[in-house]
C-alpha cells in the first residue's frame, strides 16, 4: 500500500482488520490527547489498548483537575464580589 498509514509504519504489525483499528484510534487518541509519538512507541496491539485506555484517563483526570481549579477562582471572585456588594 501506498498510504501514508504505511509509509509511516503505523500498519507494520497490524495483520487483521481489528490491528489496523486499533492502531488507527491509537493514532487518533494520541494526536487528540497532544501526548505526542515520542521516542517509545506502542507497538502490539495490546500495548496501542493500554496506552488508548491510559490516555483517555490522564486525560480526564487533568481536565477534571483544570475545572476544579477553574470552579474554585471562580467561587473566590463570587465570595469578593458579594463582600464588595455588601459594603458599598
Amino acid at each position: 500500500e501506498e498510504t501514508w498509514p504505511y509509509a509511516k509504519g503505523l500498519f507494520e504489525n497490524a495483520t487483521t482488520a481489528s490491528d489496523r483499528y486499533i492502531a488507527s484510534v491509537y493514532w487518533a487518541t494520541s494526536t487528540m490527547t497532544t501526548v505526542g509519538y515520542g521516542d517509545v512507541a506502542a507497538i502490539s496491539g495490546q500495548e496501542r489498548v493500554y496506552s488508548i485506555v491510559s490516555m483517555i484517563i490522564g486525560s480526564s483526570v487533568f481536565a477534571f483537575l483544570v475545572g476544579s481549579v477553574s470552579r474554585l477562582v471562580a467561587s473566590l471572585d463570587e465570595t469578593a464580589s458579594i463582600y464588595r456588594t455588601k459594603m458599598a
